[in-house]
């Protein structure tokens, strides 16, 4: 992001502060609270905003808050009596109140939209209402947006602007948000059934109002004693559902009328489609992307992604998997804080069989967004391809309840179907199989488990029948695939799977190979 401002101008990328041309010396966090004050203009930051964004939801004094807020103001020319660029709400936060001028990747004065969806958490409701259980519902829907605020994809209006809309109604509401100018909006309530509670959360795009998602809890006066899970939950589930909105939007747009953030979002969409020929499809249009904003993050971490698939799926050289670890690199070193760039990492350190440098990445991605999905993912996929697919069983359980309808479900499906082959759980590996087989985009890889699992159970007629849906489905199924895909560094998980798909999957060429 570049700005100017008055006599300031300012680089987030190059971390640099410039007034009347000359770079002024600004502590790396009192750096971090300007950027988040110009990211976020329009708005007013809480105290708790500026923890979130700046500290990361440690806990943190407010004299180090307002200590840091009068650095940014003298390190720009301002004063706490000014406050010409910087403005305090007494009891409420702060406000950049400068006229500036932005780049294209942020929101202008003019008042152009930024690239990423914007996304509105309207207060909860409760039926019947009472005013003395008021904490509760403000208590979920702040969860609720911090949790949502941990993914970088999505910006989230603050929990100040949310809650000011509780006593609106009607014409009132619908003028707020039109005000506010969201994409999407996120809505709760609560409804008393008997004893116990019925927690609803629904998602809809802001301007048609068409319902994108909705799901529902029955809750007793216990679970209010941790709704953390319920929380986490919310969140995973609304990010990918919301991203799954905004492709099927831009699919209709011309590459020519997209922008960056766009043409990212299209890249992903056939990454994730996980069909073979898209891969390569993906990683083009990630480097068209790059081409128009060299440090954007995400699409760094997209094209780290994508060049990994691409070599799993043989459609690339090794050369491409160096490309990748120089790319998700970048993507951290730009953004240091997004959750999925630890993530490009840690998949760009196992496609190269660095199994402790992909969980150490994958660690990193969860302490910045614990409820994101491919970061629990690729700690399993990696703890299992390392030696440890009992660990890695608890990874991928934990996926499936955070995104029960991500579209990679099939995958964690068969992670799970290999992982417990290995520990000698051959009925459930049969069970998830078979699950991921009724999931959405699953390929050939899924009925690839099934016929591992049944031979496990020594049903060998049904393996080779399922096999052959395999072999029809992808005929240069073999051993070198097989090992490409899924690196295992103990080999004597290799050959156990590929044992188990011997006579059906592993070519009469390879056997012998395996064998030795």
């Amino acid at each position: 992001m570049k700005a100017r401002f008055g006599n300031c101008e300012i680089n987030s990328e190059a971390r640099l502060l410039c007034r009347d041309g000359e770079a002024i010396d600004v502590e790396p966090q009192v750096f971090d609270v300007l950027v988040a004050l110009i990211e976020a203009k329009d708005r007013v930051l809480s105290k708790d905003d500026l923890i979130e964004r700046v500290w990361g939801g440690r806990i943190v004094s407010d004299t180090a808050v307002t200590s840091r807020i009068k650095a940014a103001r003298a390190a720009v020319g301002d004063d706490g009596a000014a406050q010409k660029v910087i403005r305090t709400l007494r009891g409420v936060g702060y406000q950049f109140v400068a006229e500036i001028e932005v780049s294209a990747d942020m929101v202008s004065s003019s008042g152009e939209r930024p690239d990423q969806p914007v996304v509105l958490v309207l207060p909860f409701t409760q039926v019947p209402d009472d005013p003395d259980t008021l904490w509760r519902l403000d208590g979920i829907c702040d969860d609720v947006i911090s949790a949502l605020s941990r993914f970088r994809d999505l910006r989230v209006i603050s929990r100040l602007t949310s809650f000011g809309l509780r006593d609106l109604a009607g014409t009132e509401m619908s003028r707020a948000i039109e005000e506010i100018g969201p994409d999407y909006l996120v809505e709760g309530g609560l409804r008393q059934r008997g004893h116990n509670w019925r927690l609803q959360v629904n998602l809809s795009a802001a301007d048609s109002q068409a319902q994108i998602w909705s799901e529902r809890w029955e809750l007793s006066d216990e679970d209010f004693q941790n709704l953390d899970p319920y929380v986490d939950r919310i969140a995973a589930a609304i990010e990918p559902e919301l991203l799954s909105a905004e492709r099927d939007r831009l699919r209709s747009l011309r590459e020519t009328d997209l922008s960056t953030w766009e043409t990212t979002q299209r890249g992903l969409w056939m990454l994730w489609q996980q069909r073979p020929g898209l891969h390569a499809k993906a990683v083009t249009i990630l480097k068209e992307a790059l081409a128009r904003d060299p440090d954007y993050a995400l699409a760094h971490a997209g094209l780290a992604y994508a060049l990994c698939h691409a070599h799993k799926e043989g459609v690339v050289g090794d050369g491409a998997l160096d490309q990748a670890l120089a790319a998700a690199r970048r993507a951290v070193q730009l953004d240091p804080r997004d959750a999925f760039s630890y993530v490009a990492l840690g998949r760009s350190h196992l496609a190269r069989a660095e199994f402790d440098a992909a969980i150490a990445a994958y660690d990193e991605a969860i302490a910045r967004n614990p409820n994101h999905a491919y970061g629990h993912f690729g700690r399993g996929y990696s703890l299992c391809l390392s030696g440890r697919p009992a660990e890695a069983i608890g990874h991928f359980e934990r996926v499936l309840a955070l995104s029960p309808r991500d579209p990679q479900g099939w995958s964690v499906c068969v992670m799970l179907c290999f992982s417990c082959l290995l520990v000698n759980l051959a009925d459930e590996a049969l069970g998830w199989a078979r699950k991921a087989q009724r999931l959405p985009n699953a390929p050939h890889w899924a009925l690839a488990a099934e016929a591992a699992a049944l031979n496990a159970l020594g049903r060998g007629t049904e393996a080779e029948k399922v096999l052959k849906e395999a072999l029809n489905a992808r005929p240069d199924l073999d051993a070198a695939f097989l090992d490409r895909a899924y690196p295992f560094a103990d080999r004597q998980d290799y050959d156990k799977l590929a044992g188990l798909m011997l006579g059906t999957f592993v070519p009469a060429a390879s056997r012998k190979e395996i064998s030795t």
